[in-house]
């Protein structure tokens, strides 16, 4: 677990100008800057997403699945940074700029034990082409999968998957992101 400031961002997406202290309440009329990966392929004529299990000592949805990588944004730290930095760490993988795509951000509220965080998504698309080699040193991730995007939702409903965040439009925008990359790469 890493507790450096994070950047957080005003309503209207600029940076604040000011560290945020890690576990301090999100400041009204700040969010908290985080940066998402979602990693996709085609298998077998199907659209798959990699989602990872988050380790059982998390604070937050522990033993659930969630994003491919995501974490805070660094104060000072540009969001591709980060998100380059969060895949390395949660997966060991080691990715350049150009193999990212920025697909959109979005403005969440993420409720967990009592508290709510505003947050503001930084949301970034990689195509995987070959097989991943994963190692993860930061003890954050279990293990990861394939996931076919068109059963995700029912899984879920049906209780068959604990999915972090399930209920917010972060993976109804990110699926339907790939979706539309699918047809063009």
């Amino acid at each position: 677990m890493h507790k450096e400031p994070w950047q957080n961002y005003y309503l209207n997406g600029q940076p604040v100008g000011t560290p945020h202290t890690y576990g301090a309440p999100i400041p009204s009329g700040q969010l908290a800057g985080i940066a998402t990966v979602f990693m996709w392929r085609q298998h077998n004529e199907k659209l798959q997403i990699l989602l990872q299990t988050r380790a059982k000592n998390k604070r937050v949805f522990p033993d659930y699945l969630d994003v491919s990588a995501a974490g805070h944004i660094g104060f000072g730290e540009l969001p591709l940074q980060a998100a380059l930095r969060e895949t390395h760490e949660e997966l060991g993988l080691k990715l350049a700029d150009d193999d990212l795509r920025f697909v959109g951000a979005l403005v969440l509220a993420t409720t967990y034990a009592g508290r709510t965080d505003h947050e503001l998504h930084f949301i970034y698309a990689y195509k995987v082409e070959q097989e991943l080699q994963t190692n993860f040193t930061d003890q954050e991730v279990t293990a990861v999968d394939w996931y076919d995007i068109d059963e995700i939702a029912q899984a879920v409903k049906d209780g068959h998957l604990k999915l972090a965040k399930a209920d917010s439009p972060l993976f109804d925008f990110a699926l339907s992101a790939i979706k539309r990359l699918s047809k063009t790469l």
